[in-house]
């Protein structure tokens, strides 16, 4: 591992789990017998958000189109009546940044730019920049001949020390520069308006803060042109010069996220979920590593970083299943069954995985019964129990597609050979030891279960696993210690707790 990381420049940092968001736009609508138009905003890549599976659905047309910069969704229909229900969906990662302004930036020059960025010192109807309020306001707190830096720092300190108040509808620079508190919009409004009365270009970016959950409101920041590229700020939260990994920029300019038909009933909410994902190798290691990196191997046969996944987290969720077993002294089903239970969990979540496998073993159980009737040869008998189990886990996945309900879906991955054999086994310890003895069993193996799961589900250590492989080599080590253990188990220092108390006692 040291000499992988000095050839190749790997750190631990490196191994360090990403965030990402599944973002879907859920829009309600009523029709009334005319025609209907609706109109959104999606999200595009730039240089600190990666966005991905732009998905639009809904029963009426729909379709997305590049405009001024920015990507726009439009559903629209003729005679809509009755309720509707759109959606449109992405997947977005973000990163934390932060710019240094330069210290000897000179005073701002509005004379000479480009039209692109003298578009962004007009005022508008609603930036008014040139409103001799928001004129002097702006030579109050940055006279002329003020560095850069701190005209940025000036104005920005003043927008973002105003109390912040919700308000429904559009805010104006200048109505939030006279009641002196305003909502996000008029805040970056006001905070543009004086931006471009001191000769800066600047503009509105509006977006949502990915934050797990439903919530049905948006964000609004704004951009300034300072030393050739377009810096953020946000006097809401009070983000200088810096975004953090939350925020999603939807849309940049003076726009309103959602346009509709009038005299519809018209409704949305966004639904966030996030993930943890291990990192993709950088490139230095890449190159240093090439085909001898896993991942690399890989995706060179257009197979997916999952996979990897799945294979290398086994070991370690056996080696979780050893110490239950050899050192707190667990009885499961199965040697290693468990660990692939919870590896098949993956798909499902901790509460289906398990609910899935009781419900599966105990259903089988019952069909194993029903053929102890019959007599039968062994290997028939086991031939009918997989048999089952494939269609019950196919139930399963039908249930789940139909109902929406993925993490059931998920349930089709559970080892089918495995379980068959756990239900025949389950079916001779009830006739043999009874159904205390059963259930106890049972309870035991959830418990494996879960230590497999959380260990194995944990992104930290999928990730430094995923980063140097070689660290099975030190799980073999590990149990290759265990193997020789000769303690007593944690099950039994309960068992004997009356004989080691008389021992230490004497």
């Amino acid at each position: 591992m040291a000499l992988r990381s000095h050839l190749s420049g790997l750190h631990l940092r490196d191994a360090l789990p990403v965030q990402e968001y599944r973002v879907r736009v859920e829009l309600s609508v009523d029709g009334t017998g005319r025609d209907v138009q609706v109109r959104t905003f999606l999200p595009v890549s730039d240089e600190r958000q990666a966005v991905r599976d732009h998905v639009l659905t809904g029963d009426l047309t729909y379709a997305q189109e590049a405009r001024d910069g920015n990507l726009v969704a439009t559903w629209q229909g003729e005679d809509v009546s009755g309720h509707h229900e759109l959606s449109a969906d992405w997947t977005a990662r973000c990163e934390h940044v932060r710019w240094e302004i330069p210290a000897e930036l000179p005073p701002p020059r509005p004379e000479g730019l480009p039209p692109e960025l003298a578009r962004e010192l007009e005022p508008t109807e609603v930036v008014q920049s040139e409103d001799p309020e928001v004129i002097a306001l702006a030579r109050r707190l940055a006279p002329a001949g003020t560095p850069l830096p701190r005209v940025l720092d000036a104005l920005f300190d003043h927008v973002a020390a105003m109390p912040y108040v919700e308000f429904k509808g559009t805010t104006d620079a200048l109505t939030a520069l006279r009641l002196g508190e305003a909502s996000c919009n008029g805040k970056g409004r006001l905070l543009v308006a004086l931006l471009r009365a001191s000769g800066v270009p600047a503009r509105l970016v509006g977006g949502v803060i990915l934050q797990p959950g439903s919530k049905r409101t948006s964000h609004q920041w704004i951009e300034a042109w300072v030393a050739n590229r377009w810096v953020p700020y946000c006097p809401t939260n009070g983000y200088r010069a810096e975004l953090p990994e939350t925020y999603l920029a939807l849309y940049r300019g003076d726009h309103a996220l959602f346009k509709r038909t009038s005299d519809i009933g018209f409704d949305y909410s966004f639904r966030i979920s996030r993930r943890l994902l291990p990192p993709a190798p950088s490139a230095r290691v890449t190159s240093v590593l090439g085909r001898w990196d896993p991942r690399v191997a890989l995706a060179s046969v257009g197979l997916e970083p999952d996979l990897l996944r799945v294979v290398l987290m086994i070991p370690v969720g056996v080696l979780v299943l050893v110490l239950c077993r050899n050192v707190v002294g667990l009885s499961t089903f199965g040697t290693f069954l468990p660990a692939l239970i919870a590896a098949a969990g993956r798909g499902t979540g901790l509460t289906w995985c398990l609910g899935g496998f009781v419900l599966v073993v105990l259903a089988t159980l019952a069909v194993s019964q029903v053929l102890e009737r019959l007599s039968l040869l062994h290997v028939p008998k086991m031939g009918i129990l997989i048999t089952f189990v494939v269609i019950l886990l196919l139930a399963a996945t039908a249930v789940g597609a139909a109902a929406g309900m993925p993490n059931l879906a998920g349930v089709g991955l559970f080892p089918m050979a495995l379980l068959a054999l756990t239900a025949e086994r389950a079916g001779r310890m009830l006739e043999d030891s009874g159904a205390r003895k059963l259930a106890s069993l049972m309870v035991s193996t959830l418990v494996a279960i879960v230590a497999c799961w959380i260990v194995m589900e944990s992104v930290a250590v999928q990730s430094v696993v995923m980063a140097f492989p070689e660290l099975l080599l030190l799980i073999v080590a590990v149990e290759i210690w265990l193997g020789g253990w000769t303690g007593l188990r944690v099950s039994e220092l309960r068992r004997f707790r009356s004989l080691l108390a008389e021992e230490r006692a004497s």
